[in-house]
């Protein structure tokens, strides 16, 4: 299942930071997001990073305010922690996501909706995109914080490297877009709605 996929491949990746960051703080704006949802009690979030425990815990993640755990969907119960995975929309503040809208079933990992062109490179043109990946986007991103990144990829088809950042606009993806230009393809686990 692509859930436990994606929360695999980001407990490994966790363990690369040196933690303790809060990429998010200061915004208040309208966001969508897409994530696990665990609440315990009174206590809902929504998490990119699940810890391997039982019951879930959430290890990186925004709280979420008015939810109604019965709206979000497949919730089951795991060791009295309601669990599932849905993509939530509304008004980000700091940390905190307050709901506005009706829950939907998660996206997965990528947009299925991908509407981006791919790019037919030559194969020198590839061999470089290549490089640039390994010898520069990988080493760049595993020196940033535990929270701020959580996938990359070499996108061959694409002709793109895409960067899968928690914050579509802070510090790494401005820093991702104005080094790499249109050679990297920056996703937000938090996408900003106009």
């Amino acid at each position: 299942m692509r859930p436990i996929l994606l929360i695999c491949s980001l407990l490994l990746l966790a363990a690369c930071g040196d933690g303790g960051n809060d990429p998010l703080g200061g915004a208040s704006e309208r966001v969508m997001v897409d994530g696990a949802v665990i609440i315990e009690g009174d206590t809902a979030q929504v998490c990119y990073l699940v810890l391997e425990s039982y019951p879930p815990q959430c290890g990186g993640g925004l709280t979420v305010e008015s939810l109604d755990e019965d709206d979000v969907p497949d919730a089951e119960d795991a060791g009295g922690v309601t669990v599932g995975h849905a993509r939530l929309t509304g008004d980000l503040d700091g940390g905190t996501l307050t709901v506005t809208e009706e829950p939907e079933p998660a996206r997965g990992e990528a947009p299925a909706d991908d509407d981006r062109p791919r790019r037919s490179l030559e194969p020198a043109e590839q061999a470089e995109l290549e490089a640039l990946f390994h010898d520069e986007v990988w080493p760049l991103l595993e020196e940033q914080p535990e929270g701020t990144w959580l996938d990359a990829e070499l996108d061959e088809e694409g002709g793109y490297i895409r960067v899968t950042v928690v914050d579509e606009e802070g510090e790494l993806a401005e820093e991702l877009r104005s080094e790499y230009g249109g050679d990297v393809d920056i996703r937000g686990w938090i996408t900003y709605l106009e």
